[in-house]
Formats: C-alpha cells, structure tokens, sequence
C-alpha cells in the first residue's frame, strides 16, 4: 500500500508537469496564434517581417516568456509597429513540420524574411529588454 501511494503521487506530478500552463496565459490581440497562413498575408499586405514564437504548452519557461515578455507594453508596442508576429506550438498539428522547416524548437524565436526564409533565430527565456534589443536589431 506504501509504494501504491508513492507511485501515485509521481503519477500526478508528472502529469501536472505536461499540463497546458502556456493559454492560462492572454495573448495580446495583437499578436496571431496559431496560423502562420494569416501571419504570411498579414506580411505580404504590410510589408512587415514575421516573428515566430515557437512554444510547447507544457514548458514553463515558454509560459514565463509569454507573460513577462510578450505581454509587455513596451514590447507589444514595437512589434505591432514592425513585425507580424504569430505564437506556434511547435509540437502540435502544422507546427511540427514548420518548427522542423526552421529547425526550431519549443522557446525559440525566428525572425523571417519577405520571402518566408530565416533571417534570425534565438532561443531561451530573455527579460523583455533583451528580447527588445534583439527584435529591433533583426528588424
């Protein structure tokens, strides 16, 4: 009975560690979540290059980036002003193959070109500031 116990309380913490924590988290209306076809005309119409946030709904790290530095003012005034920017989970439906087409992971960001070809790449959790001093730097 003592390892049955054990074994379920590894069982629910495990499980509570896949949990989605990433859309307890707003998206910002600025931003586009999950449909790079929209992210594509929205750039062939402004002009503007595509940022990726590519995520995993689990990771907890993506979850803090979202909250803490996408969900920034200064940030979400910048990048409605000189990006399209849209929000992949790079471990579900056409995310896979596009995190695959930009050999990308869950918590990297990509920068694309008119053209839809890599222009930049990061990876990790960054303050908003350095992720602003990247962005404006890749633009």
């Amino acid at each position: 009975m003592k390892y049955g116990l054990v074994l379920l309380m590894i069982l629910v913490s495990f499980s509570s560690c896949k949990k989605d924590k990433f859309s307890e988290v707003p998206l910002p209306s600025e931003y586009i979540d999950n449909d790079f076809n929209a992210a594509k005309e929205e750039a062939v119409k402004t002009g503007k290059p595509i940022l990726i946030d590519f995520y995993a709904s689990w990771c907890s790290l993506c979850t803090a980036m979202k909250k803490e530095t996408f969900n920034n003012e200064t940030v979400i005034d910048y990048l409605k002003n000189n990006y399209v920017v849209v929000f992949i989970d790079a471990e579900k439906g056409d995310g896979i193959q596009l995190a695959a087409d930009y050999n990308a992971k869950h918590l990297n960001q990509v920068v694309l070109n008119a053209d839809f070809t890599l222009r930049a790449k990061r990876a990790g959790k960054v303050p908003y500031d350095v992720f602003l001093d990247w962005a404006k730097a890749n633009r």
